[in-house]
């Protein structure tokens, strides 16, 4: 079941946290996986990690030329009954207050959460344009259901509430092709972005949480590798709403 045997999966934001878990679970499941980070050391050890079949792209996902050569040639090679797979898991977490917040970490946000998604959407449409078998998985947040308040600003929930509307208008266009576009909107998950909250904070965010613990990477991992599978191949348009039931829809 979910098996990805024969697929090419792009990733970015993939050399650590969720990112890296999301890659480690589809090379499980049979995908071949190219990792986009623009940390070139910590992209090419992840890459050794999973092994010589997957490779590491170094790159700023706001160099859209770079950006979408790199996808074009991970995914050119799709071929058959193959999927060509694309997350977009790459973000920046903006936390200053509106009345803080300058225009340039505004756009900063926006150009890294939901801008770089579109070119990379655009760019995994346009390499599987002639096979028409394709998954992308964009990497939103439980942000853009709550209006931040956990993690974030205005800025973080903006762009990811932007990217759920990506996501539908992606879907719409993109299924005469074959194309499915979902979200998945993670909870609070236990990675790096938490580790600065204080015990208070942190055992206020589990205290909201109704299953009583913060998510893990793994989480997010398992529900993308469903919607990038055969089994997900009716369901277009959605977000995987994955947070322990603090939202519910």
């Amino acid at each position: 079941m979910f098996e990805l045997a024969g697929s090419a999966a792009v990733v970015t934001g993939a050399a650590r946290g969720i990112g890296l878990t999301i890659c480690e679970a589809l090379a499980q499941q049979g995908s071949r996986v190219t990792l986009v980070d623009a940390d070139d050391q910590a992209v090419r050890a992840a890459a050794v990690q999973l092994g010589p079949e997957h490779r590491a792209v170094c790159l700023d996902v706001t160099d859209h030329g770079a950006l979408t050569e790199a996808i074009e040639a991970a995914l050119a090679d799709v071929e058959g009954s193959a999927l060509g797979i694309l997350v977009n898991n790459a973000a920046v977490v903006t936390k200053q207050a509106l009345d803080d917040l300058r225009l340039e970490e505004w756009q900063q946000t926006l150009d890294v959460n939901l801008t770089a998604a579109m070119i990379a959407t655009r760019s995994a449409a346009s390499a599987l344009r002639l096979d028409g078998a394709g998954r992308v998985i964009n990497i939103a947040s439980i942000a853009a259901r709550l209006g931040g308040g956990l993690v974030g600003s205005s800025a973080y929930a903006t762009s990811k509430g932007g990217l759920i509307a990506l996501t539908r208008a992606c879907a719409r266009e993109l299924a005469p092709r074959g194309i499915t576009v979902n979200a998945v909107a993670p909870g609070p998950i236990s990675t790096r972005v938490l580790d600065g909250l204080s015990e208070e904070h942190r055992a206020r965010l589990v205290s909201g949480v109704p299953l009583g613990r913060l998510g893990g990477p793994g989480d997010v991992a398992a529900a993308v590798c469903f919607l990038a599978s055969s089994e997900a191949g009716w369901i277009t348009g959605q977000t995987l709403d994955v947070n322990g039931g603090m939202f519910m829809n």
